[in-house]
C-alpha cells in the first residue's frame, strides 16, 4: 500500500483528497500497465543464447520478466557444470561459480527433470509473467465521477454483480456451494478451450 500511494498522499491528506488521489494513483497505474502490456507485444529483445528455453521465454514473458530471465540465463556462462548422475527422469549436477566469493569458490548442487532441461513445462511459466493474458487492471473502474467504461469493463461489471448475487445465494450450504463451484469449473474449462 505504501508503494502504491507513494507520492500521492501523506499524513496531512484529508479523506476527500485521499479518494481523489486514489483515483489518480489507480488511473496512472492502469495507464502504465496498459502501456507496458502494449510494449510487450511490439518491442523485441534479442536472445543472448541459442537455448530453446530462452526463445520460449522471449515468446511468452512480459518485457520486464524476459529481461530478468535473460540476465539470469547469461549468468550460467560463469558457472562450471559437472554431471554427477543421470537417469531417464532426473539429472543431477554439481555447479561451481568461477567468480570467487572471498577465498572460496561457490559450490551448488542441482537436480533437474530430464524432460524440461531444454524448455519449460507450462507450470513454470507463471500467469502474472505472461504477456498474452488479459490483466485485471483493464476491468478496474478508475474514476467514480465521470466513468466511461471500456466494453470489457462494462461486461466485467455486469458479470461481477451476478457472481456476487449467486455467491450470496449459495453461501448458506456446502451443497449449494459445490453446485456453484462445479458450474464455474465446467464453464472455465469450456471457455479456456475457445
Amino acid at each position: 500500500m505504501n508503494a502504491f500511494f507513494d507520492g500521492y498522499v501523506n499524513s496531512k491528506t484529508t479523506l476527500k483528497q485521499l479518494v481523489e488521489q486514489y483515483e489518480n494513483a489507480l488511473r496512472i497505474k492502469v495507464e502504465k500497465e496498459k502501456h507496458e502490456d502494449s510494449n510487450a507485444f511490439t518491442e523485441s529483445f534479442n536472445c543472448a543464447t541459442d537455448y530453446d528455453m530462452e526463445k520460449q521465454a522471449q515468446d511468452v514473458y512480459t518485457t520486464f520478466k524476459f529481461r530478468e530471465f535473460r540476465t539470469e540465463l547469461t549468468c550460467i556462462m560463469y558457472c562450471d557444470r559437472v554431471s554427477l548422475k543421470s537417469d531417464s527422469e532426473i539429472l543431477e549436477y554439481q555447479i561451481s561459480e568461477r567468480i570467487k566469493i572471498g577465498e572460496k569458490k561457490a559450490m551448488h548442487f542441482m537436480q533437474a527433470c530430464a524432460l524440461c532441461f531444454n524448455s519449460f513445462l507450462d507450470r513454470y511459466i507463471m500467469r502474472r509473467w505472461r504477456k498474452d493474458v488479459t490483466r485485471c487492471h483493464t476491468r478496474v473502474k478508475i474514476n467514480y465521477t465521470d466513468w466511461v467504461a471500456t466494453p470489457e469493463a462494462q461486461r466485467s461489471a455486469k458479470m461481477q454483480k451476478n457472481f456476487d448475487d449467486i455467491k450470496e445465494l449459495a453461501n448458506d450450504s456446502d451443497d449449494k456451494c459445490m453446485v456453484v463451484m462445479n458450474w464455474m469449473h465446467n464453464l472455465r474449462r469450456k471457455y479456456a478451450n475457445t
